[in-house]
């Protein structure tokens, strides 16, 4: 009868051993060190939760991140759609900062839920914007 717990062991490094099949183009000395090596990742559905999370979220801020650039500058194009609108200087500066704070969030892994929510209502802003101009420009 034990009196005392055992401790509890400590996880080793998966090791994953290559099948040994005869393969043409697989070395000896690969299948060896396949042998010994543990791999960074155990599996691929660990490594896509690591890293496909971040990759979605870089390009999110990406996407926003180049408008950025044209609101601030006073871009020809952006300055025409905010005069359209009825909204320049100050609706392409308001406009530019939500974005620039949806690209800040989005970076922030526990905030990236409220920069995609913000990205979201900028995106959809820019969409209904654009689809009013369009009816704007149809009536004249």
């Amino acid at each position: 009868c034990h009196l005392h717990a055992t401790p509890p062991k400590t996880p080793s490094p998966q090791i994953v051993a290559l099948p040994t099949t005869s393969c043409p183009f697989r070395s000896k000395k690969h299948d060896k060190m396949a042998l010994i090596a543990p791999l960074p990742h155990q599996n691929l559905n660990e490594m896509i939760h690591t890293y496909l999370p971040l990759a979605l979220r870089l390009i999110a801020a990406i996407i926003l991140g180049q408008t950025l650039f044209f609101k601030f500058t006073g871009a020809e194009e952006s300055v025409w759609i905010f005069q359209q609108l009825g909204a320049e200087p100050w609706g392409r500066l308001g406009s530019g900062v939500a974005e620039l704070i949806c690209v800040v969030l989005l970076l922030i892994p526990s905030m990236a839920w409220l920069g995609a929510l913000g990205g979201l209502g900028v995106i959809s802003g820019a969409l209904v914007s654009h689809l009013f101009l369009g009816c704007l420009n149809q009536e004249e």
